[in-house]
């Protein structure tokens, strides 16, 4: 197994469940975790055999353009697109933080993690019928 990191993705973005957040935007901090199979003996350094990290911060870059109520919908979307991108992925975990959130006190940031993993969605769309 793999694991690729992509940590302290900083954005300008405008997500939130409240009027002003969305016009007036905030900042937020997006961290991966990404569990892939090991490269094959043979790999030879291949870009396209592994989890291109640049493509995963672009992917999430498109996301973050999109105006998002909440940051668990926003965090499936991300998941939804790099899994659609790199069907191998055996886990992914993603953190979404807004600084300054509006709450009535301080708070620096709040932070929202969605973990997505192959073995639990194989189950869940095996169950459908």
């Amino acid at each position: 197994m793999t694991e690729i990191f992509l940590d302290g993705l900083e954005f300008y973005a405008h997500h939130g469940y409240y009027t002003e957040e969305q016009s007036l935007g905030n900042r937020f901090q997006v961290d991966l975790k990404i569990l892939a199979p090991a490269p094959q003996e043979g790999y030879h350094e291949k870009l396209g055999l592994t989890v291109d990290y640049v493509k995963v911060y672009s992917l999430v870059n498109n996301q973050m353009k999109i105006k998002f109520k909440l940051l668990e919908t926003l965090g499936e979307r991300i998941i939804h697109e790099i899994v659609a991108q790199f069907p191998d992925i055996d886990t992914i975990e993603v953190t979404i933080s807004k600084f300054n959130p509006p709450i009535s006190g301080l708070c620096k940031r709040v932070a929202v993690k969605r973990v997505w993993n192959k073995s639990h969605a194989l189950k869940l769309d095996s169950g459908k019928h």
